[in-house]
């Protein structure tokens, strides 16, 4: 038995840690994990050359319509898709997935975004997705959280996405929470408070297995 699950939430909401506490949990349970993110060092080499040309079409944004960059991503969750149906570990974590992908289709072109609906659906049925889990965090914590990163030299730098300010990673956070409330074809959907304690998140992350969600 497999179980995909996917982490989604803000750039500073507490998903990386979130990762690692369910990695911890499926070693203490004996379990196989494998976490699939969108970078050469986590993923495919291929998927890290999509990520890698996907931020510089955003940093040329004016040069590139951004349709080109929603092909691209589109095209990566795939690959990340296929990834997930070859993985030989019990429990498979997504690093983000599509609710990242359709975040920024909703806040970059509003008008066009649905037509890329049927395509995000089909990398979920694709990567045979079981959970999503949303890491809850207030906006303003988490962008506090990734300034304090990058001035603690945890990041070298905002990425491009990043550098485009906080109302627009605002609104990308808006549009995710609304699609993770109103979207019914991502697997069982999993809200975690993640602003709170390590401790609190151990012990989230130790109900998401002990109520049969991961398993």
């Amino acid at each position: 038995m497999k179980t995909v699950i996917s982490i989604e939430g803000a750039d500073g909401s507490g998903k990386s840690t979130l990762c690692r506490q369910i990695l911890a949990e499926c070693l203490r349970r004996g379990w196989t994990a494998q976490v699939i993110g969108r970078t050469d060092k986590d993923a495919l080499p291929l998927v890290g050359k999509f990520t890698t040309l996907s931020k510089e079409l955003t940093s040329e944004r004016r040069a590139y319509p951004v349709e080109a960059d929603f092909h691209l991503r589109i095209a990566r969750e795939y690959v990340r898709a296929e990834s997930c149906r070859r993985a030989d570990a019990r429990v498979v974590i997504l690093d983000r997935f599509v609710l990242s992908v359709l975040s920024r289709m909703r806040v970059d072109a509003p008008p066009g975004a649905e037509r890329y609906i049927e395509h995000l659906n089909g990398v979920v049925q694709h990567a045979d997705l079981a959970v999503t889990i949303y890491c809850k965090c207030p906006f303003e914590t988490a962008y506090q959280r990734l300034i304090a990163d990058v001035q603690r030299g945890d990041r070298s730098s905002l990425s491009p996405k990043e550098q485009r300010g906080k109302a627009y990673l605002q609104s990308l956070h808006d549009a995710m929470a609304s699609d993770f409330e109103g979207l019914t074809w991502i697997g069982t959907k999993c809200g975690i408070a993640t602003d709170s304690g390590l401790n609190e998140m151990t012990s989230h992350c130790a109900k998401l297995f002990n109520d049969g969600l991961i398993k």
